[in-house]
C-alpha cells in the first residue's frame, strides 16, 4: 500500500517537473524578443565609458512604481538618475529616451 502510493507521488512529481520544463522550453521563442530588447536597453544605457545601470529590487509594499533603475553617465552630470515604470523595460525604455534625447543621437552611435 505504501509503496503504491510512494510510486504515485514519484509519477506526479515527475509529471509537475516535466510539465513546468516543457512549458518553460515553449513559452522560450515568446520571451525571446524582450530579452533582446533588454539587453540592447542596457548596452545602450551603459555603452559610453563609465556609464552604468542599476537594476533595482521590486518593491511590491510601495504605493506606486513596482520597479526602478539608477543610470548614471555623462549625460546626467555623473548623478544617478532613477527611471520608475510598471516592469524593467518600461524604465529602460524611458531612460534610453531620455539619455536620446539629452545627447540628441541615435542608439549604438
Amino acid at each position: 500500500m505504501i509503496e503504491a502510493i510512494l510510486s504515485g507521488l514519484a509519477l506526479i512529481v515527475i509529471g509537475v517537473l516535466f510539465g513546468v520544463g516543457l512549458a518553460a522550453y515553449y513559452w522560450r521563442p515568446l520571451m525571446a524578443p524582450y530579452a533582446v530588447e533588454f539587453v540592447d536597453l542596457v548596452n545602450s544605457l551603459r555603452g559610453p565609458e563609465g556609464n552604468s545601470v542599476t537594476i533595482l529590487s521590486d518593491n511590491a509594499d510601495f504605493h506606486g512604481p513596482n520597479v526602478a533603475v539608477d543610470v548614471c553617465g555623462e549625460w546626467t552630470d555623473w548623478q544617478e538618475r532613477r527611471f520608475e515604470g510598471d516592469n524593467l523595460l518600461a524604465c529602460l525604455r524611458e531612460a534610453e529616451a531620455t539619455m536620446l534625447k539629452k545627447n540628441e543621437r541615435t542608439p549604438f552611435s
